[in-house]
Order: C-alpha cells, then structure tokens, then sequence
C-alpha cells in the first residue's frame, strides 16, 4: 500500500491548524483516501484539535486523551494497537525556534 503525505499550510498561521482551510480540505482528502481501511485516527500532537480517536498533546491544559512526550505516546500506541492506525495527524512545532516560542506561551 502507497502512503501519500499531504503538505499544508503557510506562515503565520494559527496555532490552531485544523481551523485553516487548507487543513480541512487536507483532512477530507485524507478521510477519502483512507475511507475503506478499518482503523483509528491517531493524532501525536492534538493541542485543541478533536479529530482524532487517539490524541495526546505535552501540555495538560488542552483536553486529550494522553498528556505525554510525542514519542512517548506512539511507541504506547503501537504496543496498545498493533494493527496500527488508519490515520497518523502529524502537527508538530516545525522548527526549534517554533517549539521554544510556543513554549514560553503555553
């Protein structure tokens, strides 16, 4: 099976990526995509996105399943669900100057 990435967004977007357009339309292109697969959306980097059925985010304040490290929760994933999942929602900070900035924030 082919595992296609989907890329966007642009600068100076919100935090809150999954309220921009380009990430919606990316979202229902990537539910079409996987439409026919059995499986959970797995979601490493929720903050206050409510996609997914499996979602972690470091900071406690945003209302999610787990509270860990990214690694941390996906290596627990794939011991938990071996299957795996149908989607994987990779939001991360994109740089060290990203991370530092919304850390000082949060």
């Amino acid at each position: 099976m082919k595992i296609e990435r989907l890329i966007v967004g642009s600068r100076g977007a919100s935090r809150d990526t999954h309220k921009g357009g380009a990430y919606q339309t990316a979202w229902k292109k990537a539910g079409a995509l996987t439409s026919h697969l059995n499986g959970h959306v797995c979601d490493p980097f929720a903050r206050d996105c409510p996609w997914g059925d499996f979602t972690n985010d470091i900071n406690e304040k945003f209302n999610t399943t787990f509270n860990m490290e990214a690694l941390a929760f996906l290596k627990m994933c794939k011991k938990k669900i071996p299957e795996g999942f149908r989607i994987v929602l990779m939001d991360p900070p994109f740089s060290d100057n990203q991370s530092e900035k919304y850390a000082k924030e949060c």
